[in-house]
């Protein structure tokens, strides 16, 4: 069976995400992330970037830090992998949730985090989406 033009880049991506996912990284404010997935969001043009972080649940988790959190992980990580599989794509969306969830499904028990960005020239100026 003939393959699409793109295909061997997506079942790269998807072979080499969850390697990923098993390693957490520390943040500048000490929260630890760690990879749930990566969406090509080939409608909008946007890669999604989803972490789980399950301290972001806790009552009493200041949330003031997150936004230097979450352009970290778009400069440190979104960049580079979307520059290699869609470097044509300008936008991100960086996702931070307590608890692994299927895309776009609601949990009341899950706390989500979303920031926008657009990159240029190597780093990430936050937008609106």
């Amino acid at each position: 069976m003939p393959m699409r033009p793109g295909l061997p880049t997506i079942l790269l991506c998807l072979c080499a995400w969850p390697l990923a996912a098993q390693e957490a990284v520390t943040l500048p404010s000490g929260l630890e992330v760690s990879m749930h997935e990566v969406i090509w969001d080939d409608t909008e043009e946007i890669g999604r970037f989803r972490f789980v972080a399950p301290a972001i649940g806790a009552a009493d988790f200041d949330m003031s830090t997150i936004a230097r959190d979450m352009r970290r992980l778009c400069r440190d990580i979104a960049v580079a992998r979307q520059g290699e599989a869609r470097p044509d794509w300008p936008d991100v969306v960086i996702s931070i949730a307590s608890a692994p969830t299927e895309f776009g499904a609601t949990d009341p028990e899950v706390v989500q985090v979303f920031e926008g960005f657009t990159i240029d020239e190597g780093d990430c100026i936050w937008s609106r989406f």
